[in-house]
Formats: C-alpha cells, sequence, structure tokens
C-alpha cells in the first residue's frame, strides 16, 4: 500500500494543514471515490476544493493518475499549490484552479465536493445548475459524489471536541453549530484548533449552510440529468488487500437516528 509524502509543514502550521489534518482523511477518501467508480478512472476533480487534499492524495495514488481542484478563493488556492509542490506533484500531475464551481469547465472521471460543500449553494435552482454543469463536465461512465449530515442533532446547536494526533502534536479540534433552523434548513457553524504550544485558533473557519437532505439531493440529481444515485454511510464496510475501501450501499433503516453523514452519488450512466 502506497502512502503519500506528508507535506513539510511551517510553524506554525496554516488554518489548512490543522483542516487537512484533523477533519479529513485524504489517501482514505480519494481510495473511496476510486473504488465508487466500478471502473478504471484516472482523472478527478475536487470542487470547493480548499486546501485540494484529496485531489492531491489522487495525484500520488498511481503515476497514470492526474487531479484538479477548484476554488473561488485564492487563499486556499495557493495553499494546494505550495503544499503539492513539495509533495513533489508536478504540474502535469495536479492542477489548482482559482474559479467559481458554476462556471467551471474541468472534466474528469470522478468530481468530489466533499465537507458538506453543496450546502454552500443555498437555493435549489442554483444547485441544480450546479448539478448539471457537473453531469457536463463528466467523462463516460463518470460519478460525482457530494456529502451531507442529518438525523435528529443535525438541528441542535452544541459543540463537541476530539483529540488528534498530527505530525506537529496533539491538536484539540471543535467543530461548533452555532445556528441551526429546521424551518429553512439553514445552519451556521465554526471549526477552531487548539495546537499544541499554540493559542487557540479561534473560527479557523466558518460556514453558513442550507442542509440538503439526502433525498433532496438524489431528487437533484435526478432533476440535473444523472441517470442514477445511490447513498452510502461508510467509506467501506472491508478493506482489501492493497488498503482499499469495500463501499456498500446504504439500506432503509442503515442511518443512526441521531447522527449520520451520507455520501450521495450521481452516476452518467446507469
Amino acid at each position: 500500500m502506497k502512502h503519500s509524502r506528508p507535506p513539510r509543514t511551517p510553524t506554525p502550521p496554516s488554518r489548512f494543514d490543522l483542516y487537512e489534518w484533523c477533519v479529513q482523511a485524504p489517501e482514505m477518501q480519494a481510495r473511496f471515490l476510486r473504488a465508487l467508480h466500478e471502473g478504471s478512472p484516472r482523472s478527478l476533480c475536487e470542487d470547493f476544493c480548499g486546501p485540494a487534499s484529496i485531489a492531491r492524495a489522487w495525484a500520488l495514488l498511481d503515476p497514470k493518475y492526474s487531479s484538479a481542484g477548484v476554488d473561488r478563493d485564492p487563499e486556499p488556492i495557493e495553499h494546494a499549490t505550495a503544499r503539492a509542490r513539495e509533495q513533489g506533484i508536478t504540474p502535469a500531475k495536479f492542477r489548482a484552479i482559482r474559479a467559481d464551481v458554476l462556471k467551471a469547465t474541468q472534466r474528469a472521471d470522478v468530481i468530489a465536493a466533499f465537507n458538506f460543500a453543496v450546502c454552500e449553494l443555498h437555493e435549489r435552482p442554483a444547485l441544480i445548475d450546479y448539478l448539471r454543469r457537473v453531469r457536463q463536465r463528466l467523462k463516460h461512465e463518470g460519478i460525482f459524489v457530494c456529502d451531507t449530515y442529518g438525523g435528529l442533532d443535525s438541528f441542535v446547536p452544541g459543540s463537541s471536541s476530539r483529540r488528534i494526533r498530527t505530525p506537529i502534536g496533539t491538536v484539540k479540534y471543535t467543530w461548533e453549530q452555532r445556528y441551526a433552523d429546521p424551518l429553512d434548513a439553514r445552519v451556521e457553524n465554526a471549526i477552531h484548533f487548539k495546537p499544541p504550544r499554540e493559542r487557540v485558533m479561534r473560527d479557523a473557519f466558518l460556514y453558513d449552510w442550507r442542509l440538503w437532505t439526502v433525498m433532496e439531493l438524489c431528487e437533484a440529481m435526478d432533476d440535473a440529468g444523472f441517470a442514477s444515485t445511490g447513498v452510502h454511510l461508510t467509506y467501506g464496510e472491508a478493506i482489501d488487500g492493497e488498503g482499499n475501501p469495500i463501499p456498500v450501499a446504504a439500506a432503509p433503516g442503515d442511518a443512526d437516528e441521531d447522527h449520520y453523514v451520507a455520501y450521495v452519488v450521481g452516476r452518467v450512466s446507469a
């Protein structure tokens, strides 16, 4: 099993480094996306990419793979470009593209919008417009994957913290849901980090989301012209001999009634 080379880390680390270490699992997410495709995908585009951690991990999975990350904010694009260079990922393998995802043209076998990114689109027409553009960008037999969260706790304000081992030591990661209104499905969230020997990095990331349900996302994908949709609640029920997850589609009743994260898959062909 190949492992991506960790980037050289500045001192103190940037909020994007902390996000990658504490919030994401880039290599596993890249392997999950490859397994979901069910074919032989070579290219991936990470929309709303932030530090483009998944796209960079994808580029390192195989010498033949290439990827791109799209984000309209210049700060994460600059960060992703620098980290890719430090990881030895060439521009031919990975591109960080500053653009609005609603105007993106990058084509790929797999397009992903993780970390609840589609919830940045607050109105259904904007969501469907985005999904139609994604469908046009996907290559033959391509897939689009996004995620959302739900359950009885999804509209309850509060916070939770975890201590996570990172390349700089143990970091305290706190997720805070400051505001939630089930009537209009709007939530406001924040992420805070406490690196070792550093002050708390409060409001490292702030979010104002329209929390789409799984059913709403599936229906929007149908309306956008996807041939089929599916839902997964885990990266995989097992891991094969090469470290790849074995995804299993969710069945009715599988979701935890209090809290779950769901991965919704749209396929351009049935």
